[in-house]
């Protein structure tokens, strides 16, 4: 009843885990039996399990001995003595416990030395830095411009057209209607979230008929934000597994092919042209297999899949122990989203008058709308740079980012100088907006914190 792949998903499972698992069951009563025999059923390396096996022991052995020695009125008189040190002989075990079971022992795998690689290129490239470290100076920023315009949610009004200037929780399905440009949008359709899947498998199906739609669609949520929750759905049965797990409405889109850009554009309300701010091309990640090494292996040995291994492991968990032929491509992201790994290319170089025509006869065919980002596709470069046959895949508001900043080349000083010059502009066309128009209405804290959390 148990499968060969289950045993080799066991045996990859325990080669990394191992170590660790031989010597915690020397301290826990009651492993030691079931550790040793799982360890034989799948084939684990005997030389490794000696040496660790070797390691607890030397590690039980005297442990077990010093506390009989200690244990009693010699013990306490000891911690009487050197009470006032107890804080930080606790720090210091901690601290050789982390060194033991997060460095040294990962450290006799492979594995284990590529995660730590990967944790150390996630340390000094600020690209993988969480949201929080990225943006704490531009926060700061962001409230001296609170105390400068006196109304927070001014910058808001940078896009009168969308709710709340796409600050937070904007609908995608209604920015893309509200682009009057139809030639440069896919098809596309919102359906609302009723509870069931079924009903969800067959509304879908319908609508690729009614729109004349074939495989991959794309199924994102109508809200959300760095790629969550959008799919590739490349067939009926990928199709049936995907609807189960969605629990909000969606869109369902037309899959576009060809090069993906994100292209930051602003214009200030009473001046005839808008600019480019940034442009970034999105490069999907891919490996290729070799006919030897599986999947996990390849995404261990590729330097930048490695970084956000763990999330990789993740997506493929069925096919990590596939071995690829010669020559084949396996992509691990189809979507341009950096948090999900695709790399992102600083393309400034790419923006021409013709470009920013098309971009800015495109932004104002949405009235409303003077900020924010188009990610978008296009057959070739040359069709990007003459800004012919682009495709919107979405549009983002206030809160979007000009992507650029996370080329591996930018510095962290660079990223930062860049989002706090983009809130600037933010903010001057929402002040701009509101003295054209002092119709318009600022949107509370407690409306905007309401929507945030």
């Amino acid at each position: 009843f148990i499968s060969e792949k289950d045993i080799e998903r066991s045996y990859f499972w325990f080669e990394a885990k191992g170590p660790a698992i031989i010597i915690m069951s020397r301290f826990i009563p009651g492993s030691r039996m079931p550790t040793y025999f799982s360890a034989g059923a799948i084939g684990a390396s005997f030389g490794m399990f000696i040496l660790y096996f070797g390691i607890a022991s030397l590690l039980w052995t005297p442990i077990l001995v010093g506390l009989a020695v200690f244990l009693g009125q010699n013990m306490l008189s000891y911690f009487t003595v050197y009470q006032e040190y107890a804080i930080w002989v606790l720090f210091g075990v901690l601290s050789a416990l982390f060194v033991i079971f997060k460095i040294i022992i990962p450290s006799f795998t492979y594995k284990g030395r590529r995660l730590l690689v990967a944790r150390w290129k996630r340390i000094i490239h600020w690209e993988y830095w969480p949201p929080f470290l990225i943006y704490l100076p531009v926060l700061l920023y962001v409230i001296k411009l609170w105390l400068r315009y006196g109304k927070p949610g001014i910058v808001t009004l940078a896009n009168p057209g969308i709710e709340l200037g796409g600050f937070i929780n904007e609908s995608k399905s209604s920015i893309l209607d509200n682009i009057k440009q139809q030639n440069a949008l896919p098809i596309y359709q919102l359906i609302s979230y009723t509870g069931n899947p079924q009903q969800l498998l067959e509304d879908i199906q319908l609508l690729m008929q009614e729109k004349n739609l074939a495989f991959p669609i794309v199924l994102k949520p109508d809200k959300g934000e760095r790629g969550k929750g959008v799919q590739i759905v490349k067939n009926v049965e990928s199709l049936s597994d995907t609807v189960l797990d969605v629990k909000e409405d969606v869109i369902i889109q037309e899959f576009i092919p060809g090069i993906e850009y994100g292209v930051f554009y602003y214009r200030i309300p009473d001046e005839p042209f808008g600019k480019i701010y940034s442009i970034t091309k999105k490069h999907y990640q891919f490996l290729t297999g070799d006919g030897i090494h599986t999947i996990e292996e390849l995404i261990l040995k590729d330097d930048r899949a490695v970084c956000q291994a763990r999330m990789h492991f993740d997506c493929h968990i069925d096919r990590l122990f596939e071995i690829p032929e010669r020559g084949e491509k396996i992509p691990l992201v189809e979507i341009g989203t950096h948090a999900l790994g695709s790399k992102f290319e600083d393309a400034n170089h790419l923006i021409t008058d013709e470009l920013t025509e098309a971009i800015d006869q495109l932004s104002k065919s949405f009235d409303g709308f003077y900020f924010g980002r188009f990610d978008l596709k296009v057959p070739s470069e040359y069709d990007f740079k003459n800004g012919e046959n682009i495709k919107v895949l979405e549009l983002n508001g206030v809160t979007s980012e000009a992507t650029h900043i996370y080329d591996e080349r930018h510095s962290y000083m660079y990223g930062v100088q860049t989002l706090m010059q983009q809130w600037k502009l933010a903010y001057e066309i929402g002040n701009k907006n509101l003295k054209l128009n002092p119709g318009l209405k600022v949107p509370s804290v407690k409306k905007i914190l309401s929507e945030l959390f």
